[in-house]
């Protein structure tokens, strides 16, 4: 990602020096995601002064609710919410457990970033998005090996609700592959290649970030 970063920035862009955590975003004065929301016609999302202007170090920490246990989620919830942390992310293992109600009942507390990680047809995924939007989380995830339709079709649904969409965040290559297990799929090549080539293509097809690990 540094030598994306670089690339980027030679343009005039970039994926910016401060990006918090896990989560890589264009900080410096949001130039990516509002010159990209501009050049679609739309504003870009509120929810990106959470990592970009922050309140405090600590709100730019998104905690794990890493749980299929709703009561446990809600008790860390509590523990880990403003002014001892800034978001909280509602997975796939609690989702699954416990559907939308996990995402209020937690966004009750602190912004959720719903990392769900949508990866199917473009038509799918933006109604996938479509639905998920009234549980108004403040981060989305989506693959970005879906391809650059499916990443322009989430950003178009996301951009239903103008300003109070989430942030679209995209990720590239999961953690627990390596050369041999991409291999294995058809992908030639290292995975840092693989990650800066999604990387770009989610970038340039509407996501606002990326997951990076």
């Amino acid at each position: 990602l540094q030598r994306l970063r670089l690339e980027r920035r030679e343009d005039g862009g970039g994926l910016g020096p401060r990006a918090g955590g896990h989560v890589c975003l264009d900080l410096d004065g949001l130039p990516y995601a509002v010159r990209h929301a501009r050049d679609r016609g739309g504003p870009a999302p509120r929810a990106l002064n959470l990592l970009a202007r922050p309140s405090s170090l600590a709100a730019r920490i998104v905690a794990a609710l890493d749980t299929p246990d709703l009561p446990r989620a809600e008790a860390l919830a509590a523990a880990l919410s403003p002014p001892r942390g800034g978001v909280l992310k509602v997975g796939l293992e609690l989702f699954g457990a416990a559907g939308p109600e996990a995402v209020r009942r937690v966004g009750s507390r602190a912004p959720v970033f719903l990392d769900l990680k949508l990866h199917d047809i473009p038509n799918t995924v933006a109604g996938a998005v479509r639905a998920l939007l009234p549980l108004q989380p403040a981060m989305l995830t989506i693959h970005a090996a879906g391809g650059a339709a499916m990443v322009e079709a989430a950003r178009e649904a996301a951009e239903s609700r103008s300003a109070e969409r989430p942030i679209l965040l995209a990720v590239t290559v999961l953690t627990s592959l390596g050369a041999d297990a991409l291999a294995e799929t058809g992908v030639a090549g290292a995975p840092e290649e693989q990650v800066l080539r999604l990387a770009r293509l989610a970038l340039e097809n509407g996501a606002d970030g990326l997951v990076c690990s």
